[in-house]
């Protein structure tokens, strides 16, 4: 047998009046002058680190490849602290090997395609971020017969 549930109507709207600022009454009452909780006086929390890397590396290959209108639509560059950024440049038909590091990186292209060995990603294509954990290795293989230009940010 299901199980069912009636509710008296109350006479107070639940609803606040978006438009008045108003909170219910009922909730009004509930938290009289109560003091706001600390919690909600914290600032937000910064931003993950991915998150950081993949803005920076974005920027990093709008700059290496010197497109000043993506350039300037990416905003000022602004490097996570305690970060390096490095550019590599892939010939044609070359092989870009990054070894395996003890912190997270972040690849982008300035201009090119390069496929990741071994893996079903798709090729890596300029204005797109591939985010590379820590302690892994990666082999990207420009296959189009032009060259790449890829730049690197790890923290």
């Amino acid at each position: 047998m299901p199980l069912t549930a009636t509710l008296a109507p109350s006479s107070a709207p639940l609803a606040a009046d978006a438009d008045a600022g108003e909170i219910p009454p009922d909730l009004a009452s509930f938290l009289g002058d109560a003091p706001t909780h600390p919690a909600l006086l914290r600032p937000r929390p910064a931003r993950p680190h991915a998150a950081a890397l993949t803005e920076a590396a974005l920027a990093l290959a709008a700059v290496a490849r010197i497109d000043a209108g993506a350039a300037v639509l990416t905003g000022p560059l602004h490097l996570p602290a305690d970060s390096r950024g490095t550019v590599h440049r892939i010939g044609r038909c070359g092989v870009l090997h990054l070894p395996a590091a003890p912190v997270i990186r972040a690849v982008s292209l300035g201009y090119g395609r390069l496929a990741q060995r071994g893996s079903s990603f798709p090729a890596l294509r300029p204005g797109a971020v591939r985010l590379i954990p820590a302690g892994r290795e990666v082999l990207l293989a420009e296959l189009d017969g032009l060259a790449a230009l890829a730049v690197e940010i790890a923290l």
